[in-house]
């Protein structure tokens, strides 16, 4: 939700590209609902 309203774009969207950058595994969810996101590249 965050992300959706700082860049003024649908949650779906958001989730979208998310989707495909963990896809290309340019980032990864590391532990789970306090866990954090790691940038791989």
């Amino acid at each position: 939700k965050k992300i959706s309203k700082i860049l003024i774009i649908n949650e779906s969207a958001v989730s979208k590209h998310i989707d495909s950058l963990k896809r290309l595994n340019v980032i990864e969810r590391i532990g789970g609902t306090r866990g954090y996101w790691k940038i791989n590249q």
